[in-house]
């Protein structure tokens, strides 16, 4: 299955909150979203996940943007087209948080 792909807008971003799941990027991620004191943005992060899982990313790299409504930018993106496990344990760190701030999930 392909899927076509649009860039519609050119940011300029800070590569300093770079992520690549596949090289520590998990843990880097994992202390970004526990430190996000905005509860909207972690619903944005959370929607951001489940989606990447549905569409089946692999190799997930992106930025974690501090500022502004979309706090995830994914980058070079990979799928296989099949719904993956990956990002199970950010989108359950995300649910606690949100929870224990009296807020659920969507």
């Amino acid at each position: 299955m392909w899927t076509s792909v649009i860039i519609i807008e050119m940011k300029e971003i800070d590569v300093s909150n770079f992520f690549q799941i596949s090289n520590s990027g998990k843990s880097r991620l994992e202390g970004w979203i526990d430190t996000e004191p905005d509860k909207d943005r972690l619903k944005r992060i959370r929607r951001a996940f489940v989606a990447a899982n549905r569409a089946g990313l692999m190799d997930l790299q992106g930025v974690f943007l501090r500022t502004g409504s979309s706090p995830i930018l994914f980058v070079d993106v990979h799928t296989r087209g099949l719904p993956t496990t990956n990002f199970d344990s950010l989108i359950q760190l995300i649910d606690v948080k949100l929870e224990s701030q009296g807020r659920a999930p969507d």
